[in-house]
C-alpha cells in the first residue's frame, strides 16, 4: 500500500504542477496581450524602422563593395596599359639602339674599307715607284758603264797621242 500512496502521491503532485504551468502560461499569454496592446504598434514600427536601416546599410555596403570593385579594375587595368606601354617603349628603345649600332657598324666598315682601299692604292703606288726607281738605277748602271766607256774615249781623244819615240825616251 506504501507504494500506492507514493504513487497517488506523485500523481496529486504531478497535477498541481501542471496547474501551476497552466496559470504560468496564462499568465505569460496575459502578459504578452498586455505587452502588444501598450507596445506592440511601437516595437512592429521599430522593428520595420530596424529591417529599413539594415537594408539601406547592406544597400549601401553592396554599392560600395561594387564601387570599390570597379576602381580596383580600374587600377589593374590602368596598370596592366602602362607595363604594357613601358615594354613596348622599351621593346622600341632597343630596337633603336640595335639599330643605331647597326648603322654605327656599318660606317666603321665603310671607313674601313675606304681606309683599306686609300692604304693599297698607296701601297702601290709606292711599289710602282720602287719600281721605278729600280729600273732607272739598272738603266743608270749600264749607263755609267757606257758613260765610262764614252769618258776613257773623250779622254784618249783629248790627250794627244804619244809617239813613242826611242829618243826622247832616253
Amino acid at each position: 500500500m506504501g507504494q500506492k500512496n507514493k504513487q497517488a502521491d506523485n500523481t496529486a503532485a504531478d497535477q498541481q504542477s501542471g496547474d501551476n504551468n497552466q496559470q504560468s502560461l496564462m499568465t505569460n499569454d496575459n502578459m504578452n496581450q498586455v505587452r502588444e496592446l501598450l507596445f506592440g504598434e511601437s516595437y512592429r514600427q521599430l522593428d520595420q524602422r530596424i529591417a529599413q536601416l539594415e537594408a539601406n546599410v547592406n544597400e549601401r555596403f553592396q554599392q560600395l563593395e561594387d564601387q570599390f570593385q570597379r576602381q580596383l579594375q580600374n587600377e589593374h587595368d590602368s596598370r596592366e596599359q602602362a607595363i604594357a606601354e613601358l615594354e613596348r617603349r622599351l621593346q622600341q628603345q632597343a630596337q633603336d639602339h640595335e639599330n643605331r649600332i647597326s648603322a654605327v657598324e656599318d660606317d666603321f666598315r665603310s671607313a674601313l674599307a675606304a681606309m683599306d682601299k686609300d692604304l693599297r692604292d698607296v701601297i702601290d703606288n709606292l711599289d710602282q715607284r720602287h719600281q721605278q726607281r729600280q729600273d732607272q738605277l739598272t738603266r743608270d748602271k749600264v749607263s755609267r758603264g757606257q758613260l765610262a766607256d764614252l769618258l776613257t774615249g773623250l779622254a784618249d781623244t783629248i790627250r794627244p797621242p804619244v809617239a813613242v819615240d826611242s829618243d826622247q825616251s832616253a
